[in-house]
Order: structure tokens, then sequence, then C-alpha cells
């Protein structure tokens, strides 16, 4: 049980993002997938942690928690899901994770940048929808991430520019 409790008590945004890499449905799985980033180059770069960091969670392992929080907040998501976490490491550079990632010659803007466009953070313009009369509904044809993210928060409800048919039919 001790042997345990100190191995937990090792714990960094370094760990933060080793796990995260390891899920394979993770968006840090995905990004630093497409980005050519494995697993070894992740843990073949040599890594100085503070004192502190060997004796406890990290004061910066905090603070990602908490932006993360915020964050999940921020985008109107009832829960904190690892695509929050792994965006606030990324904003919040002053830790081990996001030095890796530099030192590794990635680009933190453009991957909070793809983390935004994928799971439309901050982006509430209405999507556009197509009238199909044939099947007395609705189809998407501007919008699917922003639906699937609302979807994956709970939220029930999302702004729409309708189209007839006549105004969609040809760009379908």
């Amino acid at each position: 049980e001790n042997e345990i409790k100190g191995q937990l008590l090792n714990i960094t945004t370094y760990h933060l993002l080793l796990a995260m890499y390891l899920s394979n449905d993770t968006i840090c799985h995905f990004l630093l997938t497409e980005e050519e980033i494995t697993f070894d180059d992740l843990t073949k770069e040599e890594i100085s942690f503070t004192e502190e960091a060997k004796t406890n969670f990290t004061k910066e392992f905090e603070e990602i928690i908490i932006l993360s929080s915020k964050i999940a907040k921020e985008v109107e998501s009832e829960y904190v899901y690892d695509e929050h976490i792994f965006y606030a490491i990324l904003t919040h550079e002053q830790n081990c994770a996001s030095y890796l990632l530099k030192k590794l010659s990635l680009n933190l803007n453009n991957l909070k940048q793809d983390i935004i466009d994928i799971f439309n953070f901050y982006n509430n313009e209405p999507i556009i929808i197509g009238h199909l009369p044939m099947l007395n509904s609705f189809a998407i044809i501007d919008g699917n991430h922003r639906v699937m993210s609302r979807y994956k928060k709970d939220i029930k409800a999302i702004k729409a520019y309708p189209l007839e048919l006549k105004d969609h039919y040809f760009a379908m």
C-alpha cells in the first residue's frame, strides 16, 4: 500500500499527457498521432522534475485540472472531458507536458486551434439545415461538429438557419 501511495504522489502533467496519449479515443492521441508523434517520442525525451514533482501532485497539475474545469464551463460542458484537459495543458504553457511538446517542435497554438475547430469551442454560430419534404425532415448542411459537440454536452437545442429545398437542392 505504501508503495502505491508513493507512486500516486509523483503525478505531473507529463504523466497526464502520457495517459491521454495511451488512450486511443482521446483528442491528445488523435492530434499527436496526426503529427507523427509516437509514445517513444514522448518517453525518450529527458524531463527534469522539480523536487515538488517528486513528492506530490504538483502545483502545475492542480492548475491544469482547475483550468480544464473552467474551460469546460466556458464551453457549456457539464463534465470535464479529455479535450478540456489537453486544451488546458496547451494553454497553460508552464508545465512539463507543454515543455515536452515544444521540445518535440510542436506548435501549441496550432494544436489548440485544432481542438477549437474539432469540438467547436466558443463557436455559437447557427448551423445550416436543408428541408427535405419527401422525408418530412431536415438534413444538416453545415454544422455537424457543432451538433455533435452539443450532443456530447447534453445540450438539446441549437440555433439553425433552415433552407427550403429549392435553395439547397443543387448544392447538395
